[in-house]
């Protein structure tokens, strides 16, 4: 099976995210760090539009650069660019494909393991890491007049509620997920004969923190040094010399 760490050189939220330094280490080391010691696949893959972050993931071992288009890498751009991008130049020659992204340095051997061999024991097209969500889309609004300051909420079930989910507490909220981005297992062929990421039977794998963490945000960036500077959570540990950003 092969791994494939995307990472997009023009990230606007975080600049420059994939290669931040992490406690010596560009943010995408510790993904590469983590699929190599995994033992979990055949080859580690890096996708990016990057010269400089190609030149990283060499000196951390992936087994494999692509440089691709910028056509390809721009901030609207979808997964699936990348994906036939590989496929074309027939990159993913293997039964399945793993998606490990550097926003979710934390991730686990056992949950991934566990994850896929729910994967494989299953018809489905896809598995991806999901959690519970925090802010819950039933008290989510939106404008229906933004002159008049009038909003409407987005969520509103056809059958007449007598408490609406916006005036309910969490608790008595139906459960709804959300998907983080700290894995995704797809059959190739899937991705080949639907022409998505993930095909159309797609199962869900629920985590929990720390391997939650995304860093989507500057905030996010910061939270995530002060949980490590505190003992809350822990990096793999990297062998590797640190790369000397230019």
């Amino acid at each position: 099976m092969i791994a494939v760490i995307p990472a997009r050189g023009g990230s606007q939220r975080v600049k420059n995210k994939n290669i931040r330094v992490i406690e010596g280490h560009p943010l995408i080391a510790y993904t590469i760090e983590f699929a190599k010691v995994s033992k979990l696949f055949e080859m580690v893959i890096c996708t990016t539009d990057s010269e400089e972050i190609a030149k990283v993931a060499r000196h951390y071992g992936c087994d494999k650069v692509v440089l691709r288009s910028r056509d390809i890498s721009t901030s609207i751009s979808p997964d699936i660019d990348w994906i036939k991008d590989l496929l074309n130049r027939n990159i993913l020659a293997s039964e399945y494909f793993c998606i490990l992204r550097t926003t979710s340095p934390i991730k686990y051997t056992n949950t991934l393991r566990s994850a896929f061999k729910l994967l494989q024991s299953s018809k489905g097209d896809s598995i991806r890491a999901i959690t519970k969500v925090r802010d819950h889309p039933g008290k989510v609004w939106t404008y229906s007049d933004k002159k008049m300051g009038l909003i409407s909420p987005i969520i509103r079930p056809s059958n007449k509620l007598e408490i609406e989910f916006h005036a309910r507490q969490y608790q008595d909220l139906p459960s709804m997920y959300v998907q983080t981005s700290s894995f995704e297992f797809i059959r190739t062929k899937s991705t080949m004969e639907y022409g998505t990421r993930e095909g159309k039977i797609i199962l869900g794998f629920e985590i929990n923190f720390p391997e939650t963490i995304n860093i989507d945000y500057e905030d996010d960036l910061e939270n995530f040094k002060n949980a490590i500077d505190s003992g809350k959570i822990k990096l793999i540990e990297i062998n590797t010399p640190a790369y000397k950003l230019e």
